[in-house]
């Protein structure tokens, strides 16, 4: 009988009310979320002197000594959704590179970053070798814009 009541209860109070069983009223997706709270949706880095939001996705999750490649995409704040677009390319010249800050290097080699010919505003990059495991940063640099120069970063932690 205590089964069925809390059934009971839980049906009336928990699932009659709830936005997504109830629906006459429009479902609040993480897009909306984000306008309410003011962040920008999957927006991994700014690049605040062009009003531009990132994302970093990896090819294959980082391991030391091995290729860790990267896809950047870059959107204008509140007009485009991370991994959807529309993408722009940003004013001035896209480099990345990686950096561990508790040891001031960075990894193996230089960072090669090209962006798409087919998308503008996605970037590849590749050549990304993590000499240790250890807290990194993935750095992203804008240089050569009218805007300014600017940089932003993504953090990373690869097991030791």
């Amino acid at each position: 009988m205590r089964i069925l009541i809390c059934g009971l209860a839980l049906v009336v109070f928990g699932c009659g009310m709830s936005p997504v069983l109830h629906h006459d009223s429009p479902q609040r997706t993480n897009l909306d979320v984000n306008k309410v709270e003011g962040n920008v949706p999957h927006c991994d880095f700014e690049i605040k002197t062009q009003g531009l939001c990132g994302s970093l996705t990896w090819d294959h999750t980082p391991v030391v000594l091995q290729d860790a490649p990267y896809t950047l995409q870059f959107w204008k704040k509140g007009v485009a959704i991370a991994n959807k677009g529309p993408f722009v390319e940003p004013q001035g010249k896209v480099t990345t590179d990686i950096f561990m800050p508790s040891m001031g290097h960075g990894g193996h080699g230089k960072v090669s970053c090209e962006e798409s010919t087919s998308t503008p505003g996605v970037y590849a990059a590749k050549n990304v070798i993590f000499i240790m495991g250890g807290e990194w940063r993935v750095r992203i640099f804008i240089k050569g814009s009218p805007l300014g120069d600017d940089q932003a970063y993504v953090s990373v932690t690869l097991p030791e």
